[in-house]
């Protein structure tokens, strides 16, 4: 999960008691385009120029973004909530980024 420090990051908690069966959703889906690691008890989607670490905590679902670039940011940042948002459409779900330095 650890970028190189000229990265920019960025976060999204999600709550859903679902949590684990989105993050498998997003790892399926999204695996026919980019690359799927687990690490340390996460799970981490390498696409578009960036990544996005995914895990989930029992009552959340908590979303890492990292990329080199504000473009490439929003890209990932897209791609990921935007997937997961028509996912989850019945429960509503609405991922809300948060800027990290």
């Amino acid at each position: 999960m650890d970028a190189p420090e000229s990265q920019l990051h960025s976060h999204a908690e999600v709550l859903t008691p679902r949590a684990d069966r989105w993050v498998r959703q997003l790892a399926s889906h999204l695996g026919r385009r980019a690359e799927v690691v687990e690490e340390a008890g996460w799970t981490v989607l390498r696409l578009a120029g960036g990544s996005c670490s995914m895990t989930g905590t029992g009552e959340a679902m908590v979303l890492e973004v990292s990329a080199p670039d504000d473009a490439t940011l929003a890209a990932v940042q897209d791609v990921v909530g935007g997937h997961l948002e028509r996912f989850a459409a019945r429960e509503g779900l609405r991922v809300v980024w948060e800027r990290r330095s």
